[in-house]
This record gives structure tokens, sequence and C-alpha cells, in this order.
């Protein structure tokens, strides 16, 4: 029995051990194919990734011309040689593009060279919104009389019209922050500044690839030992890689393709390279929602200084915040950013870098950095805007990852120019009316600029500072806009096809009388601003000076239906109701849209769509969208072109007349604008090339105590002024249809040979058709005539009893 017994069992164990080798033998073979297919799979899809990617950076770093930055853009700046064009101006426009001086005789593209009356520079080469490379281009502007101020532009010898400035950057795509940056050669960053950054971020530097496997280790063990994530293994050509094509959001698959494009960028460019592009992209922080990126930016923002004039604290200072640009910011966390910098000095005097003796004098050197913001947003409420009309037609993220480039309307010189001039005008209504200075709800003001024929928004400042208010008073306030609805009420009065019975002239009478209307059962009377009625007045004159009484009886005569009819014609709201208070302007609308209006005027009767956007473009340079001109016909030429001259009156004698006194001197056409009780101040007004809307009030529509004239003509004057050297000048060109007849002031009646004025003959402007009769043709001069011709002025149109 006890032989069977171990037979048995080891029967049993032969049995078991078949058994288990049949089990091992059968899954050993499938573990073995699952691993090679998923090396396999991981290898193809590296292999795909390193192809996208790699063909992603070679595109980058082979683009044509200047390489844009996926970013949002200002236009391109086109610059014309008239006397509004200084020489401190076009300093300005160097500095803000980064153009430096050159240091021979020799100008390269991005530099210039200052003389006495004469600056000499060569543009650089970009691409315009329209796709096309405009070359860089030799020029001399020779600003030869100091009295006649004549300016010359030539390139080459041969003289000029005009020549363009390339776009700046407003804001990258996937952030609200405006990023600025200078760039400069590695050449011209101190090799101290270049050290101090590679110690501190990438020690490895020169030894790696692009991944340091040394450096990943070290940091894993050290955040396993601290349990915690102290190091990161990030090279320097990893965190140029996500600068450069990656969004800052930290995620495993934003790494991993972080990796290839690191590893690309190592193998396509040089060290030298990628450390020189490294140090002109790092982020470095805010000013505000001011993005701070590369070496000599920072160099200006905490030190105001060039980079080349750094000491050796201020290099190391720079290197430290590149960590964490918040936690170690020298403004806000002086303590830790010392410490930081401590370590940074260390740092190099441990790699040799430095000697004993300046480690020793750096540390003991205090931070000194500049409290006070260098950087202020260009264009905020604008950006806003823009991001709020375009995010329902465009795919914003597609954009960015596609590397594409938007740009916009502005001209970036009146953007600031609008920015300046309202800021200021607001300090100095303050100063002037200490009634006006609040501590909360402070005085707030619009300014928006259209381009009259393209309907490309120039300029657009939506308050008086964006980081204490971000509600827009350009597009977002609805406020009552009192006397600029005049032109449109007198144009429908002057418009042969919309009173075709009682066409009304620039000469006819009307009366500026008290008087009442019934409105909703109750009597309505209204008055002058400064209650004064005028008695018999020109159409002409009553514009001028924005008489309310002749407004209303104008009005009444023509029918508030068609004044209602023109305004929506002009689109200035969405409801406006055809009764008596609308002659005066009680409607409310935003200053956009009034702004649109009055450039339809300017537009000789076509309203054209404000352009916030001219195109978005793909890194090659082709077009992957862009905004068309929308325009349709509101007004006949002829009428619009007889309101826009008595709106040069405005400017020239009238109400506006502020705009000439504050010293500006093109071609004109204007209005002012008071609401009731004074809560709104207004101001619009167009030169051929361009029309500008102001307004100035109170957010909880407090009594302002300011006219259109006082409030809100002055920075549309001081606007004007600063940008006027981005304009031609042009003239108001008369369109078919209008005639110029001399006339008597006095009687209106047409001035000949056989029948002298009486007054004084003045040239006015009528739509054909409408002209006076020549009733002086026969040789009858006696007063009994005088007095018969002067009872046949139209008075208060041809009906009136």
């Amino acid at each position: 029995p006890g032989k069977k017994n171990s037979t048995r069992k080891s029967k049993l164990k032969k049995n078991i051990k078949k058994r288990s080798s049949k089990k091992t033998r059968f899954k050993f073979p499938k573990l073995w194919k699952v691993l090679v297919l998923l090396v396999a799979v991981g290898a193809a899809t590296s292999i795909a990734t390193w192809i996208h990617v790699d063909k992603r950076v070679q595109l980058f770093l082979t683009r044509k011309g200047i390489a844009q930055k996926s970013a949002i853009y200002t236009d391109e700046l086109k610059v014309f040689p008239n006397p509004e064009l200084s020489f401190e101006k076009v300093k300005n426009i160097l500095g803000k593009r980064g153009y430096k001086s050159a240091t021979s005789s020799v100008i390269n593209p991005g530099e210039y060279l200052l003389g006495e009356k004469i600056i000499k520079l060569k543009t650089r080469e970009f691409r315009t919104p329209a796709g096309t490379i405009r070359s860089a281009k030799d020029i001399a502007i020779d600003f030869e009389d100091s009295e006649t101020h004549k300016i010359n532009f030539t390139s080459n010898g041969e003289s000029l019209d005009q020549f363009y400035f390339e776009p700046i950057v407003l804001s990258s795509f996937n952030s609200d922050n405006v990023r600025v940056a200078q760039y400069l050669p590695l050449s011209e960053i101190p090799r101290l500044l270049q050290a101090a950054v590679v110690v501190t971020e990438d020690q490895r530097f020169m030894q790696h690839y692009g991944i340091d496997l040394v450096g990943i280790g070290r940091a894993m063990v050290s955040n396993i030992l601290s349990l915690s994530i102290k190091q990161g293994g990030s090279t320097i050509t990893q965190q140029l890689a996500k600068n450069l094509f990656f969004s800052s959001k930290k995620t495993l698959t934003r790494k991993y393709f972080e990796a290839f494009a690191a590893l690309s960028l190592e193998h396509r460019i040089s060290k030298a390279e990628i450390l020189e592009r490294y140090l002109n992209e790092v982020y470095l922080g805010q000013e505000g929602s001011i993005a701070i990126h590369g070496v000599a930016e920072a160099s200006k923002a905490f030190f105001r200084k060039e980079v080349s004039d750094l000491n050796l604290s201020q290099m190391a200072l720079i290197a430290a915040v590149i960590k964490a640009p918040s936690y170690y910011s020298p403004r806000s966390n002086q303590s830790r950013a010392k410490e930081r910098r401590d370590l940074v000095l260390k740092l190099m005097f441990e790699a040799g870098t430095i000697t004993d003796k300046q480690y020793r004098k750096a540390i003991k050197t205090d931070l000194n950095v500049v409290k006070d913001s260098l950087h202020t947003k260009i264009a905020p409420h604008f950006l806003d805007a823009l991001r709020r009309h375009i995010n329902n037609t465009i795919n914003m993220d597609a954009v960015r990852l596609a590397g594409g480039a938007l740009f916009t309307s502005l001209n970036s010189e009146m953007q600031i120019c609008a920015s300046e001039s309202l800021s200021a005008g607001l300090n100095t209504l303050e100063e002037t009316y200490p009634s006006l200075k609040r501590k909360r709800n402070k005085l707030q003001a619009g300014l928006v600029a259209i381009e009259t024929y393209s309907g490309k928004v120039r300029a657009w400042v939506g308050s008086r500072n964006f980081a204490g208010n971000q509600f827009d008073h350009v597009d977002q306030a609805k406020r009552q806009i009192g006397s600029t609805i005049k032109p449109f009420l007198y144009l429908t009065a002057l418009d042969p096809s919309a009173n075709p019975s009682d066409t009304a002239t620039p000469m006819t009478v009307l009366r500026d009388e008290p008087f009442q209307l019934e409105v909703n059962g109750k009597l309505w009377q209204p008055q002058n601003y400064d209650k004064q009625p005028r008695g018999r007045v020109t159409l002409r004159y009553a514009l001028e000076n924005s008489l309310n009484l002749a407004a209303v009886y104008t009005a009444n005569k023509v029918g508030f239906e068609k004044i209602a009819q023109t305004a929506r014609n002009f689109d200035l709201s969405d409801q406006i109701l055809a009764v008596p208070s609308l002659a005066l302007g009680a409607l409310d609308t935003t200053l956009l849209r009034m702004t649109t209006a009055y450039s339809g005027l300017a537009n000789g009767g076509i309203l054209t769509s404000p352009r916030m956007f001219i195109s978005i473009l793909d890194p090659q340079g082709a077009l992957l969208n862009t905004s068309s001109i929308e325009e349709r016909f509101v007004s006949n030429p002829a009428p619009t072109f007889v309101i826009t001259n008595l709106m040069r009156g405005v400017v020239e004698r009238g109400t506006g007349n502020i705009i000439r006194r504050k010293g500006f001197q093109y071609p004109v056409a204007g209005k002012t604008g008071t609401s009731n009780d004074t809560r709104d101040a207004w101001f619009l007004g167009f030169t051929p090339e361009l029309a500008v809307g102001v307004w100035v009030g109170f957010d909880d529509n407090a009594k302002l105590g300011l006219t259109g004239s006082s409030g809100a003509a002055p920075i549309w004057a001081d606007f004007m002024k600063c940008s006027a050297a981005y304009l031609r000048g042009l003239p108001f060109i008369p369109p078919k249809g209008v005639s110029f007849v001399k006339v008597d002031s006095s009687t209106g009646l047409r001035v000949s040979p056989n029948c002298p004025a009486r007054g004084t003959a003045v040239s006015e402007i009528f739509v054909s058709g409408t002209e006076p009769d020549p009733l002086c043709g026969r040789l009858d001069n006696s007063e009994e005539h005088f007095q018969s011709e002067r009872r046949s002025i139209p008075e208060a149109f041809k009906n009136d009893e």
C-alpha cells in the first residue's frame, strides 16, 4: 500500500506539472504578442507624432519675412507727409516698434539715424493683412521748414506720397493679456545674463539633445524624497517649445508633444539660436494685463534700462524670476525675489562664472526695482468687443492651433491718441469743474473712430480706465442722443425725394418761437437750451446754433414719421418712434451706432458697417478669413452733401467752434449734442476720411452740467489734432446735383448785377432745382420791389400760412 500511494503521488505530481507547463506554454506566447503589439503601436504613434511636430517646427523656422506669432495684430500703419507729422511723432513710432539707432552709416532694417531736421530709416519686411510681403525700404523724412512745416518723404532719391510700418501685437489668442517683447540677437545680450539663465534653468543645456534624462531622474528622486513636486525636468529647449507652440495649460498630452518639439528644435537649429529665442521669448511677469516676455523687455520694465546696461545683481534677478514670475515678483514679493536672486548668484559663483569678489558685492546690492508700471494695455475694450463680435462666427481656438494671425482694423497711433486725449480731457474737465470729480462713480467717456469709406474701426476707447471700469461706453452704454439727431431731421427737410412738396433749402426761414404741441393728451412746450427764442432764422442758422424751437417746428412741418424713417434708414436705434420729442433727440442708443450713422453722412449717403478685423492669415500668409465691406444706400448724395456743408458751419461759426479754437484745421463737419438736464454731452464729427464720436457722462445718469460743446468737443478736437498725421487732409468734394449760388444773406434772394445785395453776399449751397428764382432780373430796385421780393422768401416751407 505504501508503494502504491507513493506511485499515485508521483503520477499526480507529473500530471500537475504537465498541466501547469501546458498552461504556461499557452500564456507566454500570448503575452509576448501583446507586448510586441504595444511596442509597435507606440513606435508608430511616436513616428507619426514626430512627423507632425517636426513639420510644424520646420514650418515655423522657415517662414518668410518677419516671423509672425499667432496673435492679434493692429493694421499696418500708413504715414503721410503732412505738417502734423512731427519729428517726435516719428521717433515715438520707431520706439514702439523697437527700431534701434544705427551704429554705422549703413542702416539695416529696423534701424534709423537722426539728423537735425532729417530722419533716415529702413523699414522692416513684413506681411500685410492681405497676405502679401511688403519689402524693407530705405526712407528719408526731411523736415525742411520749421515755419511751413513742409515735409518730404524720399526713397533712394524718389519722392513718396506715403509709406508703411509693420503691424504691432495687441494680444495673444488664448489670453486676455497683451504680450510685449523686444527681440535682441544673442550677441547683444550680456554673457553674464546668458550664464545666469543657463546655470539656473538648465545646467546641462550644452550636453543634452532637448530632453535631459539625467535632469528628469534627479527631479523625480527629489520629488519622491520630499513627497511633493519641488523640481521640474524641463530643459530650456522644452520651455522654448512650450512658449512657441503650445498653451501654458499643464497636461500630459502637452508634455508629450512638447518633448517631440524640443527634439525637433535641437535637430534643426543650433544651441546658440535656441538660447537666443528662449531669452527673447521667456515669460517674466505681468504689468496689469500686459505680459512681459524676453529679457530686454524685463530690463526696461523692472529697471528702465537697456539690457546692455544691467549690473550683475539685476541680471541675476531677471534669471531668478523665470521659475515663477508671480511668486518671485520683485515688485510684490521683494523678500522672496531677493532670496531667489541670491541663489542664482551662488550658483553662478559655484559654476565659476563670477569671482568671489563679484559675488560678495552683488549679494549686498538692493533690488532697486522701479515700482511704477511701464506698460499699459493698448485697446482693452476693443479686444473685448472684438471677441464678442467674432466668437459666434470664427473658431478662435482653431485659428490659434493653426498658427494663424488675426489683423484688426485698429490704427496703432490713432488708438494711442484716443486713449491719451480721452484721459487728459476728463482730467481737464474735473480740474475746470471740481463738482465733476468724485471718488466713486467717476466721470466717464467713450471715443470711437471709423474710416468712412471702408468701415474700419481705427480707434476705440470704452472708458477712462479699463482696470477701474470694464463697462464699454462705445457699444454697451445706451444714452440719450440730444441734438445729434438734428442733421437727420434737416436732411429729411432738404431731400426732395423725402419731402417733395415742401423741400427746404439752407436759406429757408424757420420760426424759432415759443409754441405748444399736444402729445398724448398733454401740452408739450419745447424751448431752446438757453430758453431764448430767436424769432425768424434761416435753416442754416438754426442748425449751426442748435436751436430747439426751430428744429421741432421743422419736424412738425415735415412730419414726425418722415423724420423717424430717416433715423431708421441710418440705423440709429432698433426702435424709433415717430413722436415730437424725437426732434430733440429723445432716443437712447450707443456711441458706435451714432458714429456709424455720421460716417454714412461723410460717405455721401452710403452706410458702411463697422469692421473690427480685416483678415486672418495662416503661417504661410494664405487667407483663412476676411471681412468684406458691407454697405447700403440710405440717402441721396446731393441733400447729404448739403447737410454736410451746413454741419461744416457748426464748426466754423456755431456750437462746435471749439474745434477750430483748439487748432484743428482740416475740413470737418460735425454736431454737438446735449441731452435733457445735461446728463449726456456728445460731439460727432467727420472729415472725408474719418468719422469720430465722443460721449461724456456719468454711469448713474447724474446731471453733468456740461454741453456737447464744453464736455465732448474738446476731447474730439484733441484726438483729431493728434491723429491728423495719419490722415491726408482731403477736401469735401461736391457730388452731382448740388449748386452754389450767390445770395443776399439778409433776404435769401439771388444776387445779380441787376439785384445787388442789401446785406452781405454769400455763396450758398442748394440741391439743384431748389435754388432761389432770379426775381431781380428786371431793372426795378425800388424799396417797394425789394420788400415784395423779401416776402417771397420760403418761410417755414412753401405752404406755410
